[in-house]
């Protein structure tokens, strides 16, 4: 309970500090990036303990559909690549790995 009380703030200053045997990242992990992670952490905690009262109608309709196995009214297309990068907390950009491929 106490991490998922903690502000967004608190897991940015933790990639950037580290916390206890934890290093920090701040090198390895551009800022703006570290802020994305954090925000995908407070959203995962979040969609993980919402009641059906907190939802739109027509996520209420979604949660609705599944349960009953119908097919929902609405179904979101696949995001492109870079979102999906983008929303596990990844660089929009993945690295190059060079002309033998990655781990030569």
């Amino acid at each position: 309970d106490r991490l998922r009380d903690a502000p967004v703030g608190h897991f940015y200053d933790v990639m950037t500090r580290g916390l206890g045997a934890m290093p920090d990242y701040a090198q390895q992990v551009p800022s703006e990036d570290r802020w994305a992670i954090a925000a995908y952490v407070k959203a995962l905690q979040l969609s993980q303990h919402a009641s059906i009262a907190e939802l739109t109608q027509e996520d209420r309709g979604r949660v609705d559909a599944r349960e009953t196995g119908d097919r929902p009214r609405f179904s979101p297309a696949a995001p492109p690549e870079r979102a999906r990068r983008e929303n596990r907390g990844l660089s929009p950009n993945p690295p190059n790995p060079g002309p033998k491929g990655p781990g030569h």
